[in-house]
């Protein structure tokens, strides 16, 4: 539970624990797991963000794992300090790690056994892995509402465009029942030209509580 000064905080950066279940196609593969703690180093208080997805997939008897990690270190008003991830995609693993240093995301790739480095131009304003949540949560969408974020995204490792809209409230089936939550259309942008599509449906307080992607 928060302490009392944490209360005071934004709801974005109190300790909190989430969990997520994956389906597809009707059939749980998965799981999702969001963490959020706070740390002291160099004399000043950060915000941990630990973040991990799993699914198991079956095709043509043959069984599939794969796993996804990602933490990230950042202030109290979400300035991204340093981040570190890894991905088990297939049988080659890969890990990153990166830290903002003078302007620049200087990051740091291990795949096969081989490292390379690589900075990208980086602004203050750019949010990090969590970034659509924390938006969400500090100042929840209201129908009609339009949001632009820019931010850094886990397994690709580059700066993204998120556009948001907010649709309407509408009664939605979650694993608990039928609730009414606010229905947000989103399209995230990548560097390369590709895009994702996504929808995601939040309670009045900014809590995502289902989110849908074609995959």
């Amino acid at each position: 539970a928060p302490t009392s000064k944490q209360q005071n905080d934004s709801p974005a950066v109190r300790p909190r624990e989430t969990w997520d279940a994956i389906y597809l196609q009707g059939s749980k593969v998965g799981f999702a797991r969001t963490t959020l703690s706070r740390v002291k180093e160099g004399g000043r208080s950060l915000v941990k963000s630990d973040g991990e997805l799993k699914m198991s997939l079956r095709r043509f008897g043959q069984e599939s794992s794969q796993r996804m990690t990602y933490t990230s270190f950042e202030t109290t008003d979400g300035k991204v300090v340093r981040f570190e991830g890894s991905a088990e995609l297939g049988a080659v693993p890969m890990t990153a790690r990166g830290r903002v240093e003078g302007g620049k995301m200087v990051i740091t790739l291990t795949t096969k056994g081989k490292t390379q480095q690589v900075s990208l131009p980086w602004k203050k304003e750019f949010g990090g892995f969590f970034a659509e949540e924390q938006s969400l949560l500090n100042r929840p969408m209201k129908p009609g509402e339009r949001r632009t974020l820019k931010h850094f995204a886990p397994i690709f490792y580059q700066v993204v465009t998120t556009e948001l809209v907010a649709k309407d409230y509408e009664k939605t089936r979650t694993l608990t029942g039928t609730v009414e939550l606010l229905r947000i259309e989103a399209v995230t942008k990548l560097p390369t030209g590709g895009q994702m599509q996504t929808t995601m449906w939040t309670d009045r307080t900014g809590e995502n509580l289902k989110t849908s992607m074609a995959a």
